[in-house]
């Protein structure tokens, strides 16, 4: 009798604590990571170029994903321009269809967009000062101006210019 007293404690327990066990596993996956090859560009409220591959779409709304487009390949002037335009046929932009960095002077140059991942804004801080980092040197050594210490004028030695 004991050992079902136990079992029966056991599987009570297990029965009451279950539902915190999966509700702190859908707080770890609380996005879904499936790429996907299309956004709607009325649901766009506004972009974030990283640098000359990676561009983050960020959607109007309550709730609604960033979405990190990492070009296939890098596109010239991107990130100097800081800006970029396309025309869509339709009312998505999609895996297949050509961005335009806008540079201030010069051509605007064509460039292939990939696929739209979901990710969070953790993630966004991360792309930021990853990329912030490379831009200051990575790991070299900061360097700050500092004041030579002021001389005495007491302490100071006397030189062979007195008396002349």
């Amino acid at each position: 009798m004991k050992n079902r007293d136990r079992l029966l404690v056991t599987l009570a327990a297990a029965a009451l604590f279950a539902p915190w066990v999966v509700h702190a596993d859908e707080k770890k996956a609380d996005i879904d990571r499936t790429p996907v090859d299309c956004i709607i560009t009325r649901n766009i409220d506004k972009t974030d170029i990283i640098d000359d591959q990676t561009i983050l779409f960020y959607m109007k709304g309550k709730n609604k994903p960033i979405y990190r487009n990492y070009l296939p390949s890098k596109c010239p002037n991107l990130e100097s321009s800081d800006r970029f335009g396309y025309a869509v046929t339709s009312s998505r932009l999609c895996k297949v269809d050509l961005i335009q960095a806008l540079p201030r002077v010069g051509i605007p140059i064509p460039c292939r967009i990939g696929e739209f991942t979901p990710i969070s804004a953790e993630e966004v801080e991360e792309l930021h000062a990853v990329h912030d980092k490379g831009r200051r040197g990575g790991d070299k050594i900061d360097v700050k101006p500092v004041e030579p210490p002021k001389e005495d004028a007491a302490a100071a030695p006397k030189g062979s210019d007195e008396g002349k």
